[in-house]
């Protein structure tokens, strides 16, 4: 809240003795919102991560997350993290670059700790590489009175890099050959696609796992 006093300044100066200042301050419990950064390849699925960090304690929040064109949401990937009790999360598309998420206590319980994680979700990254920002916006930290305890947000970036690209010779012998790939291949894993000139008479078998 707001306060304010006089301080009272003793010299021994005999015209200014004493002097008088008046002294106004606003304190406040830094309730506070942020997404994290993040890494990611092209065409890579990224999980963004948003953290609270309360000296208070919080049973609801809603925020908005602005994100750039090359990020595309996955539906139903909101996920709370171990912070929660019997919370609920729900998320709402408000525009293509636009997300909004919240959350319900049927119990009024509060989330759990004063600061981490609260919600992880998920995108798939598109071609575009480079540095977008992450925006957070209408941040709500509720507490039991239905009050909005929020201090303010912190927004973070997202860094898309390139698949990295090497060269890759392999010589094969006849009959049996198991050939590891040290990377990814820009456009997908398949066969065809790392071997496009081979012996179509060949069998050629993928590993489930790989």
């Amino acid at each position: 809240g707001l306060y304010s006093n006089v301080f009272t300044i003793r010299s021994n100066d005999p015209d200014e003795a004493p002097f008088y200042l008046n002294a106004t301050a606003f304190s406040f419990a830094p309730n506070y919102m942020l997404i994290q950064n993040a890494e990611a390849f092209v065409g890579d699925t990224v999980t963004l991560n948003i953290d609270v960090n309360n000296y208070e304690p919080f049973i609801n929040f809603q925020v908005d997350l602005d994100f750039p064109d090359s990020l595309t949401f996955i539906p139903n990937s909101a996920e709370l993290t171990n912070r929660k009790q019997d919370h609920l999360v729900f998320e709402a598309l408000l525009s293509q670059n636009k997300l909004r998420l919240f959350t319900f206590t049927q119990n009024q319980l509060p989330f759990i700790g004063d600061s981490g994680t609260v919600v992880t979700i998920n995108f798939v990254v598109g071609n575009d590489t480079g540095t977008f920002p992450l925006h957070l916006s209408n941040a709500i930290l509720a507490d039991a009175g239905s009050q909005n305890l929020i201090r303010g947000t912190f927004d973070g970036q997202i860094y898309v890099k390139p698949v990295p690209t090497f060269q890759l010779s392999v010589t094969l012998a006849n009959g049996w050959n198991m050939v590891s790939i040290p990377g990814k291949h820009p456009v997908n894993q398949n066969v065809n696609t790392w071997w496009p000139f081979r012996d179509l008479s060949a069998d050629v078998f993928k590993y489930a796992g790989g």
